[in-house]
């Protein structure tokens, strides 16, 4: 369905969700140092994905699949929703 949850994972709460393609607009307001942070996405977790979490200081992403990645800092743990179950 290519959509998004972003949750607070201190708090166990969606802080916000939607379509995958309005994620960058959608999460501008997100302070970099929000690392209480994790993203689902329901697709291939791709490379612009991970420049977002890591420029938004999200530390968690998880996706149906995980696309070519080129770069992945260690700062990001990623995986798949298979393996987080």
């Amino acid at each position: 369905t290519d959509r998004y949850l972003l949750v607070d994972i201190n708090e166990l709460k969606i802080v916000d969700s939607g379509k995958i393609k309005s994620l960058r607009d959608k999460i501008k307001g997100i302070k970099a140092e929000n690392s209480n942070l994790a993203l689902l996405v329901d697709s291939l977790v791709e490379q612009w994905i991970i420049d977002l979490a890591q420029e938004k200081g999200i530390k968690l992403v998880i996706g149906k699949g995980i696309g070519n990645l080129s770069k992945v800092p260690d700062t990001i743990k990623i995986t798949t929703i298979d393996n987080f179950l």
